[in-house]
């Protein structure tokens, strides 16, 4: 046999590649799958923030609408504003608010459900405490908007 025609049997280091490809399009199929887990999460997250956000500003609008009546009421209805003062949003035993102040809880309750409110007015100071307080979508606390307002007693 001539040594030329020697047929040489291919080495490990020669020997082709076989499912490198396919290793390959795995690999980077788990990184696409975690990258949309990843923006679904986000997703779910934002969507819980945006109704954080919505019930917030719903309630520095009723805030402001009750501490507006509270502006054009007589010095002398002021003190029916006062509703539970002394609660810290505590929903257990509430008290039934006045006449001037059921259309405005029912708005409350309808645009946030489970708000709770706390509003004082002393009129020898013209000091007002606005707390609205409703417990946060998907746990357990307590959001709350504050608001401080002097309305003096000119009228």
């Amino acid at each position: 046999m001539n040594p030329l025609q020697q047929t040489v049997s291919p080495t490990p280091a020669m020997r082709p590649q076989r499912g490198a490809s396919l290793l390959e399009v795995l690999i980077a199929l788990l990184i696409f799958s975690f990258g949309v887990l990843g923006i679904v999460g986000l997703q779910a997250n934002m969507n819980i923030r945006s109704t954080e956000a919505k019930q917030r500003a719903e309630a520095a609008v009723l805030a402001d609408e009750i501490i507006g009546r509270m502006w054009v009421a007589q010095a002398v209805q002021r003190e029916d504003f006062a509703y539970r003062a002394d609660a810290q949003c505590n929903a257990a035993n509430p008290a039934t608010p006045q006449a001037l102040l059921t259309s405005w809880m029912n708005k409350l309750q309808a645009t946030i459900p489970g708000a709770q409110a706390s509003i004082s007015h002393v009129e020898a100071t013209g000091e007002t405490v606005l707390t609205v307080c409703w417990p946060r979508p998907q746990t357990n606390e307590w959001s709350n908007h504050v608001v401080r307002a002097r309305i003096n007693s000119n009228n």
